[in-house]
Formats: C-alpha cells, sequence, structure tokens
C-alpha cells in the first residue's frame, strides 16, 4: 500500500465511490436471484461497510469501530 497523503476531498470523493459501489453491488444482488439467499448477509455487510464510508465522508471519528486487530487487542488485555 502506498504511503501518499489523501487530501480531505480526495478521501471524501473516494469513500462516496466506495458507497456508490455497495449500491451498485446491492442492486446486482437484488435483480438477480440466484443471490437470493446470500442477499441479507450480504446487506448488514454491506450497509456496515456504507455506514463506515458515510462516517469517513463526514470526517467523523471512527474510534468507535471496532476492527479484527483492535478486538485482539481488547481480548488479550482481560
Amino acid at each position: 500500500m502506498s504511503k501518499e497523503s489523501l487530501s480531505r476531498e480526495q478521501i471524501c470523493e473516494r469513500a462516496g465511490n466506495g458507497i456508490l459501489i455497495c449500491q451498485v453491488w446491492m442492486d446486482k444482488l437484488v435483480a438477480d436471484e440466484m443471490y437470493a439467499d446470500f442477499y441479507t448477509e450480504a446487506k448488514v455487510i454491506i450497509g456496515s461497510v456504507c455506514g463506515i464510508l458515510q462516517e469517513i465522508q463526514t470526517g467523523s471519528e471512527l474510534s468507535n469501530y471496532v476492527t479484527p486487530k483492535k478486538k485482539e487487542n481488547v481480548i488479550s488485555d482481560h
């Protein structure tokens, strides 16, 4: 991964693009009966991803989100 520094505008743009990709993918799942069983689970996951991307767009603090690494650290601390 590159160590380039992104401007706030670039971060917002990339988060917005991510949201659009998620929405298009969900529309594909709805339209394709082959994915009907997968839709409910995917809706929850994609909803969470979109929520995080929206928080990034608005510049919100993401410290409340638990990443696998954070979770591992919390468990090992107890």
